[in-house]
């Protein structure tokens, strides 16, 4: 069993983060927090779910029963928020760019006059391309959801809300008990600093 103290120190260039925490176990409640709180004006960077539960038990070297009693410790696995409508967004935002991109290359090429078989032929490869990074982010992302689905038949997960002032931890800890999360409760903790993913960033809503 887990017993409350750090796995391993914090290494340098780590931070101290205020968060409101809840603990959910349906993936229905998962979906509803991020929504409602995206749509309150939260950053998803900031919004963090606990990590797999098999990545939890490596790190930590111990079992759990509550996801609340290790909420509290800075070597917790973290992952990124993930829902169902992540594929059609993403789908959307990289269509866009190949088609802006594929754009650009017409306009460029009439320019130069050689809107031949090599334009055609670089487009081709261009969307080639882009056919391949929507299908592996696609995937990577579905692959993401399901694994948090199988944790979710299993146990309950710890969801953690950055906050920078009292308003917005108010308005977190009433959309996260709103959507039935249980044990809500302002902690801070210090995290290691993270880059997000380009998705992440990308995806907004």
């Amino acid at each position: 069993m887990f017993n409350g103290k750090s796995a391993e120190p914090i290494e340098a260039g780590a931070a101290r983060a205020r968060e409101v925490v809840g603990t959910v176990r349906r993936i229905e409640a998962v979906e509803q927090i991020g929504s409602e709180l995206l749509a309150a004006g939260f950053d998803r960077s900031d919004i963090d779910l606990m990590g797999e539960h098999k990545e939890v038990l490596r790190s930590l070297h111990a079992t759990y029963l509550d996801p609340a009693g290790i909420a509290e410790v800075p070597e917790l696995p973290r992952r990124e928020l993930v829902m169902r409508s992540d594929d059609a967004l993403l789908s959307i935002l990289l269509f866009g760019m190949l088609s802006a991109t594929g754009a650009l290359i017409a306009l460029l090429l009439s320019f130069g006059g050689e809107a031949g078989t090599a334009g055609i032929l670089l487009r081709s490869v261009i969307g080639a391309t882009f056919g391949v990074l929507i299908a592996f982010a696609v995937r990577k992302r579905v692959s993401r959801f399901s694994a948090l689905q199988k944790d979710l038949q299993l146990h309950s997960i710890a969801v953690f809300v950055r906050v920078r002032d009292a308003n917005e931890e108010n308005v977190a800890k009433e959309i996260l008990m709103r959507c039935g999360a249980s044990n809500v409760h302002v902690h801070e903790v210090l995290l290691r600093r993270r880059i997000p993913s380009p998705f992440c960033a990308a995806l907004k809503t």
